[in-house]
């Protein structure tokens, strides 16, 4: 069984990546910013081994010991997307923290891009799509993974970037899509959204966790994947799914504000995941999204 460390663990992804990581019996430890609220109430809530991260600042950090894998989600400046500030910060503390990892002999090192490294793009997304980020969040994104391929060529810790291009899931922030859209529902009131009348692609938090577990494990030549269900569905359909567990009509949801501008839409195709690893998407957005709603309910009801 190996040791992974993981940063910025209190997402959805994190969360979903901890439950898979100890089910299989791997040894877990989590990285948490002490002053964080998240990361407050994620200890309360879970019980996994955790180490003070603070990604601002790593010059105090001691590195776990004996770990084989790190999966570096922390992030700042992903909710302040324009400003140079956190986002050039976060980029530089992933460099600092690869460094460490060389220097303490981890097997593998994954790093997360997105969909802001290829801007506003209506193309169908693969891993040989040309980057055009019109963000700061998406430029030093794009940044990080370009520094850390170089890096890595000169070291035996193998590095690993996926991009995630719109990941849903339990323990999600409050102020995603998805969780204000069913939030709002919950409340008994309409979400205002646009006309849904383009491409996206959700992909469930539990099948982003087998991905991570499956590269980890393969140790495959590959660095850079894309993730997503690979669906091509239109935003509209993913609300006629929700709509239909609360017995509200898409209509009273949709064109209630204006479209996204510049328009941006997910379509992708993660076949490069499918021949390195043998992963494909298990969890249908009808099952995921059911479990998340029961679980708001029955909160709500408690």
């Amino acid at each position: 069984m190996a040791t992974y460390f993981i940063t910025g663990a209190t997402g959805t992804l994190g969360y979903a990546l901890s439950n898979l990581l100890t089910y299989h019996g791997h040894d877990v430890v989590i990285g948490l910013h002490a002053s964080s609220n998240r990361s407050v109430n994620f200890k309360k809530k879970f019980n996994f081994k955790t180490v003070d991260f603070d990604i601002n600042n790593l010059e105090g950090f001691v590195f776990p010991d004996n770990v084989d894998h790190v999966v570096h989600f922390a992030w700042n400046g992903g909710l302040d997307r324009l400003n140079d500030v956190p986002n050039y910060a976060s980029y530089i503390a992933t460099i600092k923290l690869f460094e460490m990892c060389v220097l303490q002999s981890v097997k593998s090192f994954m790093g997360f891009g997105s969909l802001a490294e290829y801007g506003a793009t209506s193309k169908i997304i693969t891993e040989k799509l040309e980057e055009n980020p019109i963000t700061e969040f998406g430029k030093y994104k794009l940044k990080t993974y370009k520094s850390l391929e170089n890096i890595s060529k000169m070291n035996s810790t193998k590095f690993y970037w996926m991009r995630v291009l719109s990941a849903y899931g339990r323990n999600d922030r409050s102020s995603s899509m998805i969780m204000t859209s069913l939030n709002t529902l919950i409340n008994g009131e309409f979400p205002r959204l646009s006309s849904g009348n383009y491409y996206w692609d959700f992909v469930n938090s539990e099948d982003i966790a087998l991905a991570i577990l499956k590269i980890t494990e393969v140790l495959p030549s590959n660095i850079l994947y894309v993730i997503g269900a690979g669906e091509h569905l239109l935003l509209k359909d993913y609300v006629q799914i929700i709509s239909s567990y609360f017995s509200v009509k898409p209509e009273q949801m949709l064109g209630q504000i204006a479209d996204p501008d510049p328009l941006i839409e997910i379509r992708c195709k993660p076949t490069r995941l499918e021949n390195d690893v043998g992963w494909t998407p298990s969890v249908p957005f009808e099952e995921g999204i059911g479990r998340i709603i029961d679980e708001l309910k029955s909160n709500a009801h408690s």
